[in-house]
């Protein structure tokens, strides 16, 4: 996925007859970024939504998205306490960027006010997360929290409780995956 975000971008480029410098200046970065995005497909979302626009281009095609994809809705895998092996419902109409979206719902107060009982949380995994951003942190041994990036390094990122707690330190090999938090829905109703 992120080396397809990368020849995409190099794509659009090509095709508008436009250079990495020229788009370094539409996205307000340096041209370093935008050789980094091409060459790793690494883009944080407000990033790739400035590239998006420069080159009228929509999100979804720089993530190899085509017209029916996502055309179920967002698989919803259970709660943020119990994830599913299989869909327990999908969500429609959700504008999402990521083909590889999927949604928690919340159960409980342990995240209110941030999140409450009954919200579903959408993840966007293809999507690289920003410092500050929500995540959910699915580590190595199945514990699974949400928390807020602080920062990051190539071996070890600093995430804090979303209610706010002590800032820790992890280990990349402690685990499994980081998740951005894409957006969140209400009380939606799902469809089978």
């Amino acid at each position: 996925m992120k080396e397809e975000v990368g020849a995409r971008i190099s794509r659009a480029l090509e095709e508008n007859g436009k250079s990495q410098r020229w788009l370094a200046r539409e996205a307000e970065v340096s041209p370093s970024a935008v050789t980094g995005w091409i060459q790793t497909g690494h883009i944080t979302v407000e990033n790739l939504a400035r590239v998006a626009e420069a080159l009228g281009y929509p999100i979804p095609w720089f993530l190899g998205q085509d017209a029916e994809s996502n055309r179920r809705g967002i698989p919803v895998y259970g709660t943020l306490k119990s994830i599913t092996d299989k869909p327990t419902g999908y969500l429609e109409e959700v504008p999402c960027t990521d083909p590889q979206a999927f949604a928690l719902r919340v159960v409980g107060s342990d995240l209110d006010p941030r999140y409450r009982d009954g919200e579903v949380l959408i993840m966007a995994p293809s999507l690289h997360p920003s410092p500050g951003a929500d995540v959910l942190v699915e580590q190595v041994d199945g514990s699974l929290s949400v928390d807020t990036l602080l920062s990051e390094t190539e071996d070890r990122v600093l995430l804090m409780p979303t209610l706010g707690g002590p800032r820790r330190w992890v280990a990349r090999s402690e685990l499994r995956r980081v998740v951005f938090i894409g957006g969140t829905r209400s009380s939606p109703q799902l469809v089978a």
